[in-house]
């Protein structure tokens, strides 16, 4: 088997610019359409032998080499239809090739980098994290067209047209279906965000941010709070937990002005995944004054991004 190196005329040495400077010298001086009535063959010739080059094929059989699949092509014809006589028309062919198969490589190839995460913040009502609720959602992502690998052209038998999948623009939107559980803070799904041209997709991470409740909030992460107000005297406190409601025997807490605090184990948030599904706790922080004060009336917060 010819070596690659003796192909494009350099030696095993050569740096990647020497490679890629005989690469489109020989690709220029086999071109078909600077050579009427050759077939081609020479033209292939090179290509292979640079692709083996720049892929680390050096040992491979030529079965492996990307532009096996042109195999029964006649490159005559698939130049012919080009039209290019010009020296920047041939040298703008040369480059296609150079790029198809070298945004394979690096998009699809084992080594290929991703695109970078993709951050998505979901809000949603306390209740549902309380009750660890499943929410499919469809979140929109850019890929890259995998007919042309992001060229915007795709390569027929007789030239490069245009890519009818992506009309061109290389990039496709697609709604990626993800299942959020509200009961974990954050979570990611590998390989399903964005993918440029060159990149892989790269990973959705969302974060769970709980909507302004009437009553509670999150307290050192997995437990609920609230804050009452009450006076001397009183006796029982009834609170709506969300799936019930809790009565509790304070007469022996509102006998002196102050502040108590109350906790009711496991009517908090599920810890995560890992902890056997243990819950935090509700904790009460009860302020007793002599009457109950009069309160300014907040604005609750808005979000941007709600679900329903």
């Amino acid at each position: 088997m010819t070596c690659p190196y003796s192909i494009l005329e350099i030696p095993t040495d050569a740096t990647p610019k020497e490679v890629k400077k005989a690469y489109y010298r020989l690709a220029m001086k086999y071109h078909p359409d600077r050579n009427p009535g050759s077939d081609g063959t020479k033209f292939k010739e090179v290509n292979e032998a640079y692709m083996k080059i720049i892929n680390g094929d050096i040992g491979s059989n030529s079965s492996d080499s990307p532009f096996s699949k042109f195999t029964g092509i006649d490159f005559s014809q698939f130049f012919k239809n080009f039209q290019m006589d010009q020296f920047g028309g041939i040298m703008n062919d040369i480059h296609l090739f150079h790029d198809y198969y070298q945004k394979r490589k690096n998009t699809f190839g084992k080594d290929a980098k991703k695109s970078d995460t993709y951050y998505i913040h979901v809000h949603c009502n306390l209740e549902d994290i309380y009750n660890a609720k499943v929410k499919d959602v469809n979140i929109q992502v850019d890929v890259c067209c995998r007919i042309c690998l992001g060229l915007g052209k795709k390569s027929s038998q007789t030239s490069f047209v245009l890519c009818e999948e992506c009309n061109g623009k290389g990039i496709l939107q697609k709604n990626e279906k993800c299942s959020i559980y509200l009961d974990r803070k954050t979570q990611t799904f590998i390989g399903k965000g964005n993918n440029a041209i060159d990149l892989k997709r790269g990973d959705i991470e969302v974060s769970i941010l709980p909507k302004p409740h009437p009553y509670f909030y999150i307290y050192n992460d997995y437990h609920l709070a609230c804050n009452i107000n009450t006076t001397i005297g009183e006796t029982k406190l009834v609170i709506s937990h969300f799936n019930e409601k809790i009565e509790i025997d304070i007469s022996s807490l509102t006998k002196i002005i102050g502040y108590k605090t109350i906790c009711k184990k496991n009517m908090g948030l599920y810890y995560p995944v890992g902890y056997s599904r243990k819950r935090g706790d509700l904790i009460i922080f009860l302020n007793i004054f002599d009457s109950i004060p009069l309160q300014e009336a907040e604005d609750p917060e808005t979000y941007s991004l709600v679900l329903e």
